[in-house]
């Protein structure tokens, strides 16, 4: 899975402001600026530049699970089951059997219509890591939106 780390470094001011509340606090609200900022910055740049017309409504951002404070972008596995292929790309490859006195022989439905295919030979896939190229544009950005979000946050209170 590509997944895109912003750090905050070098805000003097927002991170003064941060550190004058208590450490749950911050987390929670540095949390939330930075899961803000991957849902608007960077997932509308992620859903522009995916090349695959299906995988565009599989775009999916938001806050991590683990390793808080952390905003994720990535693409849903039950929409876009072969992300990892058309992300990192793939060896060519044969889909015959391995095993011998096992038939090659395969079946699928194309359809509704029944089709047979004996195994054949798969060129190499050329990957396209959308992600972590939006991540290296557009990461300023990104971290721009994450200290406006905590300054807003911060003069509300």
């Amino acid at each position: 899975m590509a997944q895109i780390d912003i750090e905050v470094e070098g805000l003097r001011e927002v991170i003064g402001l941060l550190d004058e509340l208590d450490h749950r606090t911050g987390k929670k609200v540095l949390q939330k600026a930075v899961a803000d900022s991957a849902k608007k910055v960077l997932k509308p740049k992620v859903k522009s530049a995916t090349p695959w017309p299906s995988y565009v409504r599989a775009v999916r951002a938001g806050a991590a699970k683990r390793e808080k404070p952390a905003g994720i972008v990535k693409y849903d596995n039950k929409r876009a089951p072969f992300r990892h292929i058309m992300i990192g790309g793939s060896e060519g490859h044969s889909t015959t059997r391995k095993r011998p006195g096992k038939s090659d022989l395969q079946a699928f439905d194309d359809g509704g219509t029944r089709k047979f295919s004996r195994g054949h030979e798969v060129s190499g896939v050329t990957g396209d890591p959308v992600i972590t190229r939006i991540g290296d544009q557009y990461g300023d950005e990104a971290l721009d939106h994450v200290e406006d979000y905590i300054v807003r946050h911060l003069e509300l209170d």
